[in-house]
């Protein structure tokens, strides 16, 4: 049985997003290459991120699923990466 993040504990929804964005940041990085993730998170604007670069919208609480998924449709991930990193 599943708890809603907004019924948790501050400290474990802190750590539930923190997986959250670790992983977001891998899948960027595992299709990007690193330093060019970190460029395309600073500086590619992102009409359905609402003219938001991936960082800003991340700052703003766009869940990093939604990014994600933006991101895929933007750059043309390949579909086993845009499910998650292989185990």
């Amino acid at each position: 049985m599943g708890v809603a993040v907004a019924s948790v504990p501050v400290s474990i929804a802190g750590s539930i997003a923190s997986v959250r964005m670790t992983e977001f940041r891998a899948l960027m990085g595992a299709h990007f290459g690193r330093m060019r993730a970190s460029s395309v998170a600073q500086d590619h604007v992102f009409s359905a991120l609402g003219g938001r670069t991936v960082d800003q919208a991340l700052d703003a609480g766009v869940d990093p699923k939604l990014v994600w998924s933006v991101v895929c449709d933007t750059f043309d991930v390949a579909e086993p990466l845009r499910h998650g990193l292989p185990d």
